[in-house]
């Protein structure tokens, strides 16, 4: 006797478990539809990602600048007449400014991620939200169905007290149903 109370305890504990897991499979089929599909949180995902490419343009040193000219009429200088001019500069910005501008970078990344976080967390609570509710008004349906049936099967029972009067020598005057399904 007690071994068949374990084995009915396994089998529910087996069954609950694995309804559980099937509703948590289609919430979570739901969850990757609506973030594949969301076009805020791909725009929240992208800004990310181009914060991301900024990070290691802030850290490098500025391009350096080659420059070219060509006078028309020769320029007369201290060293002699000028005809064209080439030159190449490279900016050194002072000590420690560029690490600063790379972590300045490295955290506005990070608060671009944590933004994008957080529409990917509003997105889910919204489709938990619609999705338990769906499954409160289906398991009200369904409730109400099996309602329906337990009232056809009292009112067929009610149709049959006529008929059971002769063997019981007992007719209720007062009982009055009119079901309509």
């Amino acid at each position: 006797m007690k071994r068949h109370k374990s084995i009915y305890f396994f089998v529910f504990l087996f069954v609950s478990l694995s309804l559980k897991v099937n509703s948590q499979k289609i919430l979570d089929i739901y969850l990757e539809t609506a973030a594949t599909n969301n076009p805020a949180l791909k725009a929240r995902f992208n800004e990310y990602q181009a914060t991301l490419q900024v990070v290691p343009q802030v850290g490098s040193l500025p391009d350096p600048r080659v420059s070219f000219g060509y006078f028309i009429r020769p320029v007369e200088t201290r060293a002699g007449p000028q005809q064209a001019r080439l030159s190449a500069t490279q900016m050194f910005p002072w000590f420690g400014t560029l690490n600063a501008e790379e972590n300045s970078a490295i955290q506005i990344a990070k608060a671009k991620y944590e933004a994008f976080e957080e529409a990917k967390s509003n997105l889910f609570y919204e489709v938990k939200s619609a999705y338990y509710d769906l499954y409160v008004i289906r398991k009200a349906i369904s409730i109400t169905t099996e309602n329906i049936n337990i009232l056809n099967t009292f009112y067929r029972l009610v149709l049959l007290l006529p008929l059971m009067d002769c063997a019981l020598r007992w007719r209720p005057q007062t009982w009055k149903i009119s079901w309509h399904y």
